[in-house]
């Protein structure tokens, strides 16, 4: 019987990264794929996915694709919205048309941007998708794209929906931004907006572990929301940040500007993977005792 393979494309990238420790970790056959060059303990080649046919000689029928690859920046893409095309739309369609020659299998890693902001939360998987940015645009036309290519050419395609990432080594978004600012152990920190905006943040491994899982049970043809599917409003979060820091004596207040189109409830209904058998193994107070700890 031959070995699968797992491809992971976008393995320089925070989560391609974790993704392609954790396989290896399982003992699977991996191969690292990116634009730019960096040292993995499994095969690796630097590929530009824009350009076709990258991955034919790399594809098999007992290949699994984890495409990671991507540009995300929501800012950047609203100042370049062409090379977001390309960097997301273009380098996708290329990877669905190796994976048309060879019957190769995929799980895309699309993101929570793609949903209309004036859903209702908690958004499920058929909650109405309305970009406002081209990022989320992009993101969404690779979508129909990896739906089209699964219906037209019988191809196991599944997609992941990822809300909010926490972990260690990021350093960027809202949580580590709060744990920067109360490590600086002001008398007040100031939150934008009233504190009561509602997120979804999910810890990287269970991210992780949520991608493989789709990759090796998710249904052909399906999308799964990727998330803890716990929400928490950011003034709860900030408190609860000082809390896990001993920095109880801050006083957290918020300046009641609101930002223009910021999505005030954001979180997943993640009751249709949990019916696959996946379950988040980290808890918001886990992970970020981890985040915390590794300081």
């Amino acid at each position: 019987m031959t070995r699968r393979k797992y491809i992971v494309t976008g393995a320089c990238g925070y989560i391609g990264k974790k993704v392609v420790e954790k396989l290896i970790s399982k003992g699977e056959k991996v191969i690292a794929v990116d634009v730019k060059k960096d040292d993995f303990k499994c095969e690796f080649y630097q590929k530009d996915l824009n350009r076709i046919g990258a991955l034919d000689y790399l594809i098999d029928e007992n290949s699994i694709v984890i495409h990671l690859a991507a540009h995300a920046n929501v800012g950047e893409s609203l100042i370049d919205p062409l090379n977001d095309f390309n960097a997301n739309v273009v380098s996708t369609i290329n990877v669905l048309e190796s994976l048309r020659k060879k019957n190769g299998s995929m799980v895309f890693a699309s993101t929570s941007s793609v949903f209309d902001l004036s859903n209702k939360a908690p958004l499920t998987e058929k909650s109405y998708k309305k970009p406002t940015s081209p990022y989320g645009a992009s993101k969404l036309a690779c979508e129909a794209y990896c739906m089209a290519y699964a219906r037209s050419y019988n191809l196991d395609i599944k997609i992941a929906r990822i809300f909010s990432i926490y972990g260690d080594d990021l350093n960027r978004f809202v949580i580590y931004d709060l744990i920067q600012k109360i490590k600086a152990n002001p008398k007040v920190i100031e939150l934008f907006g009233d504190g009561k905006q509602i997120r979804d943040f999910t810890y990287i491994q269970d991210i992780v572990n949520g991608l493989i899982f789709i990759a090796d049970k998710g249904i052909i043809g399906e999308d799964y929301n990727l998330a803890n599917g716990r929400p928490i409003k950011i003034i709860e979060l900030a408190q609860l940040l000082t809390e896990l820091l001993n920095k109880n004596e801050i006083i957290i207040s918020p300046n009641n500007i609101a930002n223009a189109g910021e999505v005030t409830s954001m979180y997943a209904d993640t009751s249709k993977l949990k019916e696959l058998g996946f379950l988040p193994r980290f808890s918001l107070e886990k992970g970020l005792e981890k985040i915390i700890n590794g300081l």
